[in-house]
């Protein structure tokens, strides 16, 4: 009998049902850009927010000498690096891109809040 007992829970399992396991994807960033003409010039700040899990990769490439806080220049560096990747143009023309400042959390404390 206490064997039966004890096979029981084991044996359950091969008739129980199957369902479905869902996953969410992978860690994304969250973007918001706010974009203001005027006459001579586009302004465009754009925030990003990463996910929890980019949150740590993000803080550590941003923190170049891995002392534990960003100092400005870790921060500028950053923020020219990606923004290198942008272009943009006008009737097919070239336009001149400029970054006037990047700003994250100075502690990674604060980054993941």
């Amino acid at each position: 009998m206490k064997r039966l007992f004890l096979l029981f829970p084991l044996l359950s399992i091969f008739f129980l049902p199957l369902s479905r396991a869902a996953a969410h994807p992978a860690d994304v960033y969250a973007h918001t850009l706010h974009v203001k003409f005027s006459r001579d010039r586009l302004n465009i700040e754009w925030e990003i927010k990463p996910g929890a899990m980019l949150t740590s990769f993000i803080w550590y490439e941003a923190d170049s000498n891995q002392d534990g806080t960003l100092s400005q220049q870790e921060m500028d560096d950053w923020g020219r690096d990606r923004a290198a990747l942008l272009t943009a143009s006008l009737d097919g023309n070239p336009l001149p891109l400029r970054i006037d400042s990047v700003q994250l959390p100075s502690d990674l404390n604060k980054f993941q809040a």
